[in-house]
C-alpha cells in the first residue's frame, strides 16, 4: 500500500470535499454500474464516510423522524438498533427462522408494516447469519416497498463474499427501486481495510442532499489519507481476491464441520465465515423503542 505514504509525502492530508475525493466517488460510481448495474451521479449522489457504520448513522439521523417505525429482520447487526434509537425512531424486529436458513420471508416482512412504517433496513449477505436474498425474494420486496411507499436502506458490505454458486444482486438495480433505495457499502471487509474507516452511501440526489450536512457535522470528511488508500484499492488489480475467497471458504467449511460434530443447528452461510448457531439468537420484543431499551438498562 504505497498510496497513503505517497499522499502523506505529497501533503495530501488536509480536509477533502465533504462528500469525499471526487476521484474516489467516480471510481465507486463506476464499480456500482459495472458490478451492480445501477447508476449514481458521483458528483451529487455518492458520499464517502468514515466507515459504513458512520454511513448508517448518517442515514438514520437524516431520514427518520420520532415515531417512525423501521423494519429490521432478526438476528441483526446490533448497531442498527442503536442508530435507530439515536434518531428517536422505533425498530420493529421481523423474525427469520432457522428452517428457512434465516432468509427473509417477504410475507412476514409485509405483515409487520403499519401506517407508521417509514423504511426497512436489509443486509445481504447478512451479518450475523450469512443469509442471502435471491432474485425472487428481492423482486417481492421491491414490489412491497413500492406498494407501501417505503424506503429501503440496503447494506451490502459483504457483497463479494458469496459461495455455492450464489450471485449477489443489488436491490437498487431492480425496476422502480433506485429512487427509494439507499445503498451502504465500504472498504473494511472486501478490501481488508477495517482500520482505515472508509465507507460510502449511494442514494438519489434528494436523499443525498439531506445526508451531506449530517455527514459533515459528524466527521467533516472521511480521513483524507484513507481515501487515497481506498482509491488505490478500488482502481487497482483485484486478482488477489480469489485466493482470499477460497481461504474464507475453507474456514467456513471447518466451522460447519465443527458445529455438525457438536450437533449444533445453524444457518448454512453463503457469506464469509459467518455462522449463526441458534443458541446465539436472543428473543426480542416486537417494538424496540428507545424507552424500551432505557428500561432494560436500568
Amino acid at each position: 500500500m504505497n498510496a497513503p505514504a505517497s499522499a502523506r509525502a505529497d501533503g495530501k492530508t488536509v480536509y477533502t470535499a465533504w462528500a469525499g475525493l471526487p476521484a474516489l466517488r467516480e471510481a465507486i460510481a463506476e464499480q456500482l454500474l459495472r458490478d451492480k448495474g445501477v447508476s449514481f451521479d458521483p458528483a451529487h449522489e455518492i458520499i464517502v464516510t468514515a466507515g459504513a457504520q458512520a454511513a448508517m448513522l448518517t442515514v438514520t439521523l437524516a431520514l427518520f423522524d420520532p415515531g417512525d417505525e423501521v423494519l429490521v429482520p432478526t438476528p441483526f447487526y446490533d448497531e442498527y438498533r442503536r442508530d435507530i434509537m439515536l434518531a428517536d425512531a422505533t425498530m420493529v424486529p421481523v423474525p427469520t427462522l432457522l428452517e428457512d436458513n434465516f432468509e427473509i420471508n417477504p410475507d412476514v416482512l409485509e405483515q409487520a408494516i403499519t401506517p407508521r412504517t417509514r423504511a426497512m433496513i436489509l443486509i445481504s449477505p447478512s451479518n450475523p447469519t450469512g443469509a442471502t436474498m435471491g432474485r425472487s425474494t428481492l423482486e417481492r420486496i421491491a414490489a412491497m416497498a413500492q406498494r407501501h411507499d417505503l424506503l429501503v436502506i440496503w447494506d451490502e458490505l459483504y457483497d463479494r463474499f458469496v459461495y455455492d454458486g450464489f450471485e449477489h444482486l443489488s436491490l437498487a438495480a431492480l425496476p422502480g427501486m433506485r429512487e427509494r433505495t439507499v445503498v451502504i457499502n465500504g472498504f473494511s471487509k472486501c478490501y481488508s481495510m477495517t482500520g482505515w474507516r472508509v465507507g460510502y452511501v449511494a442514494a438519489p440526489r434528494e436523499i443525498s442532499d439531506a445526508l451531506l450536512p449530517i455527514a459533515h457535522g459528524m466527521t467533516i470528511c472521511a480521513p483524507s489519507v484513507s481515501q487515497y488508500a481506498a482509491l488505490a484499492a478500488i482502481t487497482g488489480p483485484h486478482d488477489w481476491f480469489a485466493a482470499i475467497l477460497s481461504e474464507y471458504d475453507r474456514r467456513r467449511q471447518l466451522w460447519m464441520q465443527a458445529l455438525d460434530s457438536m450437533g449444533l443447528p445453524y444457518g448454512r452461510p453463503r457469506v464469509r465465515t459467518i455462522l449463526c448457531p441458534t443458541s446465539a439468537v436472543p428473543a426480542l420484543p416486537r417494538s424496540s423503542s428507545p424507552g424500551h431499551y432505557a428500561k432494560r438498562a436500568t
